[in-house]
């Protein structure tokens, strides 16, 4: 039995693609396929989208976009290859996971990761990660001007968090306080007193 944790914003990105498709691949059961995932383990362990076309890296790019489970991607993970086997096994399969109203309620409630349950009869949701930003964090978050403002997480609302602008330079660390997604939260590099 393992556990398989992926960034939840990276998978509302299949999600969003399995359905706007025009059409889904079939798994081995469907008689009629319907947006779904699909959990692959190859070159290591990862979920796809179902549709068709395929969803791409960018746009024109022969690459498949694909969200690698956390320590399964061969491109960053050095033990990539001994994970794969401990969570899916050494061989290579696919398993269409018909899931999704499920997993879009939990990133709707504010979820940052999708973690899966796999174990030798069947694959499982579970319930979400934690945030791993808490009140107090001290972060960074895109400006809209193309940089980022450093931040100081006030409050977690959902799948928002309120924040302050704290360590910038000029004027911007007077701005009111505002929501940002979760997932456009990043630790900063140093995490020092303001």
């Amino acid at each position: 039995m393992s556990i398989l944790e992926f960034a939840a914003q990276d998978v509302q990105r299949l999600i969003t693609h399995a359905n706007e498709a025009s059409g889904h691949n079939m798994g081995w059961t469907d008689i009629d396929p319907k947006p779904a995932l699909i959990l692959v383990g190859d070159r290591g362990v990862y979920l796809m989208s179902n549709g068709r076309p395929c969803q791409r890296v960018e746009f024109g790019k022969d690459k498949a976009f694909v969200v690698h489970a956390k320590g399964h991607n061969p491109d960053i993970d050095a033990t990539w290859w001994e994970a794969k086997r401990a969570s899916y096994g050494g061989d290579d399969g696919a398993d269409t996971l018909d899931m999704i109203p499920a997993i879009e309620a939990q990133i709707d409630a504010g979820a940052y990761t999708i973690r899966l349950l796999i174990d030798k009869d069947a694959i499982k949701l579970c319930d979400p990660g934690p945030c791993p930003f808490g009140v107090g964090s001290l972060c960074s978050v895109p400006s809209g001007l193309g940089g980022t403002f450093h931040v100081k997480v006030l409050g977690i609302e959902g799948a928002k968090a309120r924040v302050q602008n704290a360590g910038n330079s000029e004027d911007f660390d007077e701005a009111p306080p505002y929501l940002v997604s979760i997932f456009d939260l990043k630790h900063r590099q140093s995490q020092g007193a303001l």
